[in-house]
């Protein structure tokens, strides 16, 4: 909890690497996304 504090403190004090932060972050969420909805997808055309 405490390493997560100090780390945004650093993202805040940084703009460039908070916007770094923030598009990595959004782009993973999206992948995250696109997956699950592909794993999903696939486990109902095997059947499952």
């Amino acid at each position: 909890m405490l390493w997560g504090m100090s780390f945004w403190q650093r993202v805040r004090q940084s703009n460039l690497l908070g916007l770094l932060v923030a598009v990595v972050f959004v782009v993973g969420l999206c992948l995250l996304g696109l997956a699950g909805v592909a794993l999903v997808d696939g486990f109902h055309l095997a059947g499952g």
